[in-house]
């Protein structure tokens, strides 16, 4: 566990062992909240713990594994989170008037890349980046550099003398600037980059009996660590005056995931400017890597993007579609047919769903193939061919008369893969409830 959290007081370590009692520390986290002026903002609650450290496998590679710190019973956990939503309502500002790679939403990728197709046609190189450890190697002084230079920009460019957050988080969508409303928590320019400071400054942690103070970085999980990663890219981006399209470039960052296509054929000397430049971007104390290279196909986030015929296709991958050894799919999307209740609802929310799969694909061909996801996806929770039908007629995707002919051409494989063992989840489709017969499927 020490190992993983680099207990060591060296430059290389993020945290260094704290003596005292657990009462002791949160006194003294107590006072330091008062000093920085956030009590009359928040006050900080009466019974909290402080933030536990634990150990978690990557998504990616479950061998590997990374550092978690929880901040879910802490005593300034509603405080951070309303500056969490006010960092991001400005992060979206800035990636709007300044030159970075940074994607405010995954879902802006799709733009730039379709952009990019329109221009360019021919052989492509794509290679993804990723930045290492991006959280814990983070140096001080530059996440308060960037801070800084970010609220600037907020109360110079941006005249904003306060972020708006709404009270109740179903509303976070309305969060802003300069709102004067009751429903809104109202807190100033100064007041977030106090907070910040304090976050900063005074990140301790426990891990069993012992007590580790952070003196390098952000811990991964922690309040606004995403944020402070993010305005900590945007402002060294901005320096390096790097564009997303830039002639036969494309650079597109999302958290720590970078990608990069390249018109033209793989090059190792444009490969290696691009990771110095990176790396001279980022500074010495974050490395970036290159995960993948490729002519054919590369995953940049949920998309799976692919070369076909001299132009870019992307097509966003369907989690569910992954069936595994024993013919059941782990991620569940959709409820069974069978359970369902309200059947008038269904056929909107599919209609929707085959629109959406069409809005975050990219050519013709992986627009086809995302509807044959979804199809198959519907087809094995037990939805009826008249149901799916109906849904792409109405939902008018460019492809809708090449569907409906694979769906009339396949129907017979279609019924030879509702057998029992593809059915999806504990409950199989003819599997009986009690005092009930199986239920008979509509074609």
């Amino acid at each position: 566990m020490e190992e993983m959290f680099k207990v060591t007081e060296s430059k290389g370590g993020q945290y260094r062992e704290v003596e005292g009692s657990e009462d002791t520390i949160k006194k003294n986290i107590s006072e330091e909240y008062d000093k920085h002026n956030l009590s009359s903002i928040v006050k900080m609650k009466k019974k909290w713990e402080m933030g536990k450290g634990r150990i978690v496998p990557k998504n990616k590679n479950m061998s590997r594994t990374r550092p978690i710190v929880s901040y879910y019973r802490h005593g300034c956990r509603k405080l951070g989170r309303i500056v969490a939503r006010a960092l991001s309502v400005l992060i979206k500002r800035i990636t709007k008037h300044t030159e970075s790679l940074e994607l405010f939403t995954t879902k802006e990728a799709i733009d730039y890349l379709s952009e990019y197709r329109r221009k360019h046609k021919g052989v492509f190189t794509l290679a993804k980046f990723d930045i290492k450890n991006q959280f814990t190697n983070l140096e001080k002084e530059d996440m308060k550099e960037a801070v800084r230079w970010a609220l600037n920009m907020a109360k110079d460019d941006f005249k904003i003398k306060n972020f708006s957050i709404a009270r109740r988080r179903c509303d976070k969508k309305q969060d802003g600037c300069n709102k004067k409303d009751k429903n809104f928590w109202k807190i100033g320019v100064e007041d977030i980059q106090n907070y910040v400071n304090f976050e900063i400054e005074n990140c301790y942690i426990k891990i069993g009996d012992k007590f580790l103070q952070q003196i390098n970085g952000v811990p991964m999980g922690g309040l606004i660590s995403a944020c402070i990663a993010d305005l900590v890219s945007i402002y060294k981006e901005q320096k390096f005056k790097w564009k997303k399209l830039d002639k036969n470039e494309l650079t597109l960052r999302f958290r720590d995931d970078i990608l990069y296509v390249y018109q033209g054929k793989q090059n190792e000397k444009i490969l290696r400017k691009v990771r110095c430049k990176l790396q001279k971007t980022y500074s010495k104390s974050l490395e970036v890597e290159m995960e993948d290279l490729s002519e054919e196909s590369i995953e940049f986030l949920q998309y799976s993007i692919s070369v076909e015929k001299t132009r870019i296709e992307v097509m966003s991958k369907n989690p569910n579609i992954g069936i595994n050894k024993k013919n059941v799919i782990n991620k569940l999307r959709f409820p069974d047919y069978d359970e369902f209740s309200e059947k008038k609802q269904l056929h909107q929310i599919i209609t929707n769903e085959f629109k959406l799969s069409e809005r975050y694909s990219i050519g013709d061909n992986m627009s086809f193939r995302a509807a044959m996801n979804l199809i198959m996806e519907l087809w094995l929770r037990g939805y009826p061919l008249r149901l799916i039908r109906k849904a792409i007629y109405c939902s008018d995707i460019i492809t809708e008369y090449k569907v409906i002919r694979w769906i009339k051409e396949n129907r017979n494989w279609l019924r030879s893969q509702s057998q029992p063992q593809f059915c999806l989840g504990e409950n199989l489709r003819t599997k009986s409830r009690k005092g009930s017969k199986p239920s008979n499927r509509e074609d």
